[in-house]
């Protein structure tokens, strides 16, 4: 395997995950991508960590296609939140929210969904601009609490468009929370993605 995968690029953005694959796995378009959004990401100084981003391949998916993403967890209470990832076949990226355990499973959460062709400098830049606005998103830590200052619930919620990420068992109180910290992204924030062109998931083997 030759080090640009393994090494994951600039600051280790996007390192390359699959310890089984003998050889570089990755095609000259494979590379080129891959250089091209770490570059960005190292550009645009992205919120978030560098290991909190990722790549490798699926066969499953045809042509070995190349896959990258990102995993967003609450930076305080260490808490695995959301995680977005897109597909790169060489001229085409299709992305949505990903299930943080079963990554390749998208979500279909709509305002996420991004699909888009053409050459590789185009999808570089497509998909940094989908990444970066997925960034700002906005998620909040909500919690409630009682007379005695006892946390009685709490929740992470994606707060611009209302979608629950993570709960706790007990029964919401039907109040206003208590205290609403906003702990990734920008408060108010009216970019709700790069939609894209629409295509049906999952991925059409070729």
């Amino acid at each position: 395997m030759s080090s640009e995968p393994a090494a994951g690029g600039p600051q280790q953005w996007f390192e390359y995950y699959d310890d089984t694959v003998v050889g570089d796995p990755c095609s000259e378009a494979d590379h080129a991508f891959l250089a091209g959004l770490r570059a960005r990401a190292v550009a645009r100084a992205w919120p978030c960590e560098a290991w909190d981003t990722f790549c490798d391949h699926d066969d499953e998916l045809g042509k070995r296609a190349l896959k990258v993403g990102v995993w967003l967890d609450d930076p305080v209470r260490l808490k695995p939140l959301v995680a977005f990832g897109l597909v790169f076949d060489g001229d085409r990226i299709v992305g949505d929210r990903i299930d943080r355990e079963v990554p390749w499973s998208f979500q279909g959460l709509a305002e996420a969904q991004l699909e888009f062709s053409g050459p590789v400098d185009s999808l570089v830049e497509r998909a940094g601009e989908w990444f970066e606005s997925l960034l700002t998103w906005p998620i909040e830590y909500r919690e409630w609490v009682d007379r005695n200052s006892d946390m009685v619930y709490h929740e992470w919620v994606l707060a611009n468009v209302g979608e629950k990420l993570l709960v706790n068992a007990s029964r919401m109180p039907a109040r206003r929370p208590d205290r609403v910290e906003l702990i990734r992204g920008i408060r108010d924030e009216q970019t709700h993605g790069r939609k894209g062109i629409r295509g049906a998931w999952p991925w059409t083997r070729r």
